[in-house]
């Protein structure tokens, strides 16, 4: 992999992987825990870890087995190239793309990517190996691109095998797969752990993508690294790097105030936030106490929706704190008087720190707010504030997102970020991301006395100055309304691209007949392919160099 992709990669084995949500929800999360002991890999609270996975094990045997194999799989292999004109000598040359040696089925495991839907150009480099007229015909059309091409990716989002056992005519020698491939690139994930609280560990937030199509119809399609990641066995190695994130780490002053949004596995980097903080403020030992002693026996809390305020007082005794719809967590209080003691004591401490705010949202605080504990411990010690919590689909209570709690504290936020110059960061899909912004932009027009275009401007100089933070991750939903946006804007950029391109062939044609065999040469289509369904695809066009 080092040679492959030519960077350091680290190899930390897996020490303990843990399912975060209830056996009833419908998604699944897991905390991914990495021993990265005498490894040195060095990282902050806010960075990320890029990880290298491996391709699902049947999936390559299966591939295996339809392609045409110039030797077994399990032999080690050179891959060369064949350089030089038909009227000079022939030279063979090692391909530096793939390691020397390796086994076909490593290079289909490890290196090479065979769940991504191909490109229209790939289609139709295989429409040569199609024996059967009617494979010819589809496999072409659906070179061209366009409406038919998207509208199979959106239907099947077909890998590499789909497409052979499609278009049953196919016959594919692996070597030319070898050669034409997309490597299998990297994940990134935000490092869930703080480095001052697990000097030896590495954690990882890894919400696990599994998904059919054409109405279920198909064969299940599963994200690569979270599969991997989620079945490997304890003490499997894991090849990954660091990547640094200077823009999202935490300011260096701990007055500042923090407000933190993050819903669903977009909490993962506030988890090492919070964790630091605990660090910091309480040192070792008063720490791992706040990690390790129970809930209260008697919670107060003061619950707060953005469509009504109600105040309700439970007991642990009488029923789990779990069971209860919590939009807002504003207070915790123990009724003994050592634990009054200790409160009282961090009050006095909390005046050297500034507030760290934590807005979580999922949709079900009995099988989804993960984290809840550990949520409940740092607020006690008082690394958290608050924590402000939407539920977005509890029984018997109306939809609730991030975007209506940080209306609901418009005050606060203001504030904190005009009144005090904190620090605000988002993190999850860029769904949200930009929902959140025009959330913020408007609490500052009806809270702080700006015009549109002042807290627009506002927003930006927050940005540009470092105290607007996002670590945002592509479109992660998989609603009928955000599938059928990505695909009406891939559509439009083709109808336009193609548009485009009409139009200069047919003023060519009238005006420089003998240049138009040049430009269509000259003219290539360039993919950008998804790492997941719910992602844009872009197609863009080239003609002379110009983009």
């Amino acid at each position: 992999l080092k040679c492959v992709h030519g960077r350091t990669i680290f190899t930390p084995v897996v020490k303990s992987r843990t399912k975060l949500q209830a056996p009833t929800s419908e998604r699944s999360t897991i905390l991914v825990c990495l021993d990265i002991t005498g490894l040195h890999m060095p990282y902050e609270p806010g960075d990320h870890v890029g990880v290298y996975p491996q391709n699902n094990a049947k999936m390559v045997t299966e591939l295996l087995e339809q392609l045409t194999l110039p030797l077994d799989p399990d032999l080690p292999m050179c891959l060369q190239s064949c350089s030089g004109s038909p009227s000079a000598d022939k030279k063979w040359v090692s391909e530096k793309r793939l390691p020397i040696p390796v086994t076909l089925r490593e290079a289909f495991t490890l290196f090479l990517d065979i769940n991504t839907p191909p490109t229209p150009q790939f289609l139709k480099l295989l429409t040569k190996h199609a024996t059967d007229e009617t494979d010819q015909t589809e496999l072409e059309e659906l070179a061209k691109g366009g409406d038919v091409y998207e509208d199979w990716k959106y239907e099947c989002f077909p890998n590499l095998l789909d497409v052979i056992n499609q278009f049953h005519s196919l016959k594919i020698d692996a070597t030319l797969l070898l050669h034409h491939l997309p490597l299998l690139q990297y994940r990134y994930y935000s490092i869930s752990s703080s480095p001052s609280m697990f000097p030896n560990e590495l954690h990882m937030t890894v919400a696990t993508v599994s998904f059919k199509r054409q109405n279920g119809q198909k064969s299940w399609h599963n994200g690569v690294c979270s599969n991997w990641l989620n079945e490997i066995e304890i003490g499997s190695l894991v090849p990954c790097f660091i990547r640094r994130a200077p823009t999202f780490h935490l300011p260096d002053d701990p007055e500042t105030p923090i407000i933190m949004v993050g819903p669903g596995t977009g909490i993962a980097p506030f988890r090492s936030f919070w964790q630091e903080r605990m660090y910091r403020r309480n040192g070792t030992s008063t720490m791992q106490l706040a990690l390790s002693n129970p809930p209260p026996k008697t919670v107060a809390m003061a619950l707060e929706n953005p469509l009504e305020d109600e105040k309700i007082q439970k007991t642990a005794a009488d029923k789990d704190e779990a069971s209860l719809p919590v939009a807002m967590l504003k207070r915790q209080s123990v009724s003994d008087a050592a634990d009054n003691h200790t409160m009282t004591q961090m009050t006095e401490k909390e005046k050297a720190w500034g507030i760290m705010e934590l807005y979580f949202g999922c949709r079900n605080a009995d099988v989804d707010y993960i984290y809840r504990d550990e949520i409940s411990k740092a607020h006690i010690s008082g690394a958290l504030t608050e924590v402000h919590v939407a539920l977005s689909r509890q029984s018997g209570q109306p939809k609730i997102y991030v975007q209506h709690l940080l209306k609901k504290n418009a005050e606060s936020i203001v504030d904190a970020l005009i009144e005090e110059r904190g620090h605000f960061y988002v993190c999850g899909d860029i769904s949200m991301a930009a929902e959140v912004c025009r959330t913020l932009q408007n609490i500052f027009e009806d809270n702080a006395a700006m015009s549109a275009n002042e807290a627009k401007h506002m927003i930006e100089t927050m940005k540009d100055d470092g105290f607007y933070h996002e670590d945002i991750f592509g479109v992660t939903l998989k609603t009928a309304e955000v599938t059928t946006r990505v695909r009406t804007a891939a559509k439009r950029a083709w109808m336009k691209s193609y548009s485009r391109q009409s139009t200069i062939e047919q003023n060519l044609s009238e005006t420089h007949p003998n240049q138009l065999s040049k430009v269509k040469s000259a003219t290539i289509a360039s993919v950008m392919m998804p790492s997941s369904p719910g992602s844009l695809t872009v197609y863009t066009k080239r003609t002379h160099g110009k983009s």
